[in-house]
């Protein structure tokens, strides 16, 4: 293997004292990328998982020494080249050779005995290589899917709760579509739904209560606790006295287990931000439990229920939350039993209930995982409602199109960069299947407030964008929205009041809360037009949307719009 890849560094001679193969070294050497080799399959076929299990039944050495040699390969995967390629463009890339080498063993990682460090090598090469390259993407997309093939061949259940917080980490449209085929494939094999399966997957990582647990390594007590959206882990002595250090007959006499507790900390730590997204998702896909159910895989799990004693429930559509070691109402009456259990949110709550849960949690002192109590709800306006057919609150905003796509990636929105010599902006969507609705984010462009790039790695990439207006769509049968449903004919006013009818199948237009300085009403006063660099274009004002009725002329909501 071409050895500019730091984990296919040879060393420097052989096990019989002489020189290796005569690689090029120097500090002024530069190497040229090898040329791509031969289409690999994307999965092991029967034949190379043959082969590939005799050639671990002849390597000599036990499952624990192959699977630490591979695992300390992979970790250095993420490290810089050894050395400079002639072309830069490949700088930042693998090797193709050696990435098909890293798929490769990959999948032989999974054909080793089940062990906790498999799962978390393997995902670790998945993060590695979806890490993004300006200018180019993902690392190698490639090596990641064959990381998640490879968790998904792997048994027990450390794999599958390595697959679904991948799920909930990560943003690559290909590798999340393998992400899932592997999860929906394990859940039907179970019997289970793709939600139930993701719940269920969540290990305790040793924990005994929530958020705490106990281990006793000689004379010394480890202590590990979850405080907020962290793991810790402190010592006390024989005499039950805290210590700052790890004792040294710990480090002596129980490495191991000390190595173990190390990496469960840097696990919980992962596992308790992907659990917190997922949590953040659950209002959108409308996920309803049995009060049973509840206790079991949130309230009263280790890790978990770190996470859902922080948050809002409602019992039978009664708020819920937790505090003095139970579930307790708004008034402070424990609920023990119930039939249907969900989320709370602040949509469709009356001004009253929203200020008593504000008011419980900050007597309580809770900092929540993600914004619930406090969430910004943005109701449809009279402005909004006379116009029926789209929205104009965030017209002729102008945003940094990468920021807008990163972002529009991580809260799970389709969206394309536009290049300087596309002539059509393709808004960004979000499928809303639980409810019938598909999102969407109108954009446009006008050249005198967009900047160009003319420098750096993607020349003729488009700086900014505007936001233009956005309307209502009908969805076809099969959920999927395309050019074709942008029609007169499937136009219709937004609904007054209440949620959409399922008969109706309507993209609503969930807009995230906007930016600084801009109001959510979106009519009764003028909205600021954020400009390139805050300058000010003098004498120029913005032109109408091309096709569209000129916003500045509506009484209603364009003239903020407009200025």
């Amino acid at each position: 293997m071409p050895p500019w890849d730091s984990w296919t560094v040879p060393p420097s001679t052989s096990a019989s004292g002489g020189p290796t193969r005569p690689w090029p070294t120097g500090a002024g050497t530069r190497c040229s990328p090898t040329p791509p080799p031969p289409r690999p399959p994307a999965r092991p076929s029967a034949k190379w998982e043959k082969t590939a299990r005799a050639l671990l039944t002849d390597a000599g050495a036990g499952p624990d020494a192959l699977r630490e040699a591979v695992a300390g390969w992979f970790a250095l995967v993420d490290r810089p080249r050894t050395l400079p390629l002639t072309d830069t463009w490949y700088e930042n890339q693998l090797d193709p050779f050696n990435a098909n080498a890293l798929r490769g063993l990959a999948w032989l990682l999974a054909l080793l005995p089940p062990h906790p460090g498999t799962p978390r090598a393997l995902g670790r090469l998945v993060e590695t290589c979806l890490r993004k390259i300006p200018g180019l993407g993902p690392r190698n997309p490639k090596v990641a899917n064959a990381g998640v093939v490879a968790l998904s061949r792997t048994e027990g259940e450390a794999a599958l709760a390595e697959l679904a917080r991948l799920a909930a980490r990560v943003t690559f449209k290909g590798t999340l579509k393998v992400i899932d085929t592997a999860l929906t494939a394990r859940a039907a094999a179970l019997g289970l739904s793709r939600e139930e399966i993701e719940e269920l997957a969540v290990p305790a990582y040793g924990l005994t209560e929530v958020g705490r647990a106990e281990f006793r390594l000689g004379e010394a007590t480890a202590l590990l606790e979850v405080r907020g959206a962290k793991a810790s882990l402190s010592w006390r002595n024989a005499a039950g006295k805290a210590v700052k250090a790890v004792p040294a007959a710990v480090r002596q006499e129980h490495a191991e287990e000390l190595g173990e507790l190390k990496a469960a900390v840097k696990d919980i730590d992962k596992m308790l931000s992907a659990q917190a997204e997922r949590l953040d998702r659950q209002f959108l896909a409308r996920r309803t439990w049995t009060y049973r159910a509840w206790r079991e895989r949130y309230l009263d799990h280790p890790l978990v229920g770190t996470l859902a004693r922080r948050l809002v429930w409602t019992v039978d559509g009664t708020p819920v939350a937790f505090a003095d070691g139970e579930a307790r109402t708004l008034t402070g009456d424990p609920v023990t039993e119930g039939t249907v259990v969900e989320l709370w949110h602040p949509v469709g709550r009356g001004a009253a209930e929203v200020a008593a849960v504000r008011e419980q949690l900050e007597e309580l002192g809770v900092t929540q995982p993600f914004k619930q109590a406090h969430r910004e709800v943005y109701p449809l306006t009279e402005a909004e409602r006379n116009t029926g057919t789209y929205s104009n609150r965030f017209a002729a905003h102008i945003l940094r199109q990468h920021q807008f796509h990163a972002l529009a990636a991580a809260r799970g929105w389709r969206n394309q960069l536009r290049l300087c010599v596309d002539d059509s902006a393709p808004p960004a969507t979000r499928e809303l299947p639980q409810w019938g609705l598909r999102a969407e984010y109108w954009r446009g462009q006008r050249p005198h407030l967009v900047r160009r790039r003319t420098r750096g790695p993607v020349p003729g990439v488009l700086d900014l964008v505007r936001l233009r207006r956005a309307r209502p769509e009908r969805r076809d049968p099969a959920g999927a929205a395309g050019a074709a449903g942008a029609e007169a004919g499937d136009r219709g006013p937004l609904p007054r009041r209440g949620p959409v009818p399922a008969r109706h199948r309507r993209a609503a237009h969930v807009q995230d809360p906007p930016g600084l300085g801009q109001h959510p009403d979106g009519a009764e006063r003028p909205v600021p037009v954020h400009r390139a660099e805050g300058r000010r274009l003098p004498g120029r004002g913005l032109p109408a949307l091309r096709g569209r009725p000129d916003p500045r002329g509506d009484p209603q909501q364009g003239d903020a719009a407009g200025r």
